[in-house]
């Protein structure tokens, strides 16, 4: 804006900004400089006055050559803003629809596969009224012994309490609370139901997958079912664990019991 004032500009403009900058050296002395009361929007201003080209405020200055800028950079980056909102918006209804009719597919193969199987016997004299197709790892046979075993390490805890106070109690009833609340987080974990953000659903549908790119380029991947099926495999054999913990620290309560009777 400056330099076209100048005729043969380049020339004229380098020795004008020399002599600007000469008059007003004491301005670029390190220890003297304080950027709070000279800068360089104030440089800019000062060069402008000094050829003359017009005596400019700051305010002026702004109004006349960046507001009007200023203001098409901001509407610009609204408009970009708005845009990729909608378009994240829009990614976000799409996975959440998708993940809902994941889980309806879920939920419907879960119920499939997990009703009881009828023995050859079932409904007959010798099936004892139905009870040939349960076995000891059924839903409700758990939850008794996780309530008797429960019950036990409770009543032992508190006999415990009244004992002689010993390093050999304390580890016991340390051990004795922690089986304990193992068991009760157990059965919060049974009794909490299937969600959306709880079961494992896929980002895509393999068989759409294989269909658009091929069986070859999509890696191979389990069912939610299979993945639910794992995970309460893993529960299942956990719960045997501290029902076996259970059983021993109960023996050993027994053991410390009858020892001090004697």
């Amino acid at each position: 804006m400056v330099i076209c004032r100048f005729e043969n500009g380049d020339e004229k403009f380098d020795r004008s900004l020399s002599s600007f900058i000469s008059c007003f050296s004491d301005r670029f002395v390190g220890q003297l400089y304080d950027d709070t009361r000279w800068n360089c929007f104030d440089f800019i201003i000062e060069f402008m006055c000094f050829t003359n080209f017009r005596n400019f405020t700051k305010v002026a200055f702004v109004s006349e050559f960046m507001q009007k800028a200023l203001n098409s950079a901001v509407s610009e980056m609204a408009e970009i803003l708005e845009d990729g909102s909608t378009a994240d918006s829009d990614r976000n209804m799409d996975q959440q629809s998708f993940a809902v009719s994941q889980f309806e597919i879920f939920t419907h193969e879960y119920r499939e596969r997990k009703e009881v199987p009828q023995c050859d016997d079932h409904g007959s004299q010798n099936s004892q009224n139905g009870s040939c197709c349960s076995s000891p790892s059924s839903s409700g046979d758990c939850k008794k012994r996780i309530v008797n075993a429960t019950r036990k390490l409770q009543r032992a805890v508190l006999a415990l309490q009244r004992m002689p106070d010993s390093d050999v109690i304390k580890d016991m009833l340390n051990k004795m609370r922690e089986i304990s609340n193992d068991l009760n987080e157990h059965t919060k974990q049974e009794k909490a139901e299937f969600s959306t953000k709880t079961v494992p659903l896929p980002d895509f549908d393999p068989t759409d997958m294989k269909l658009l790119l091929g069986e070859s380029e999509v890696p191979p991947s389990r069912t939610p079912f299979d993945e639910v099926e794992d995970s309460e495999q893993l529960r299942k054999d956990r719960l045997e664990s501290l029902l076996f913990e259970a059983e021993v620290m109960l023996q050993e309560y027994d053991h410390i019991k009858n020892g001090l009777k004697v």
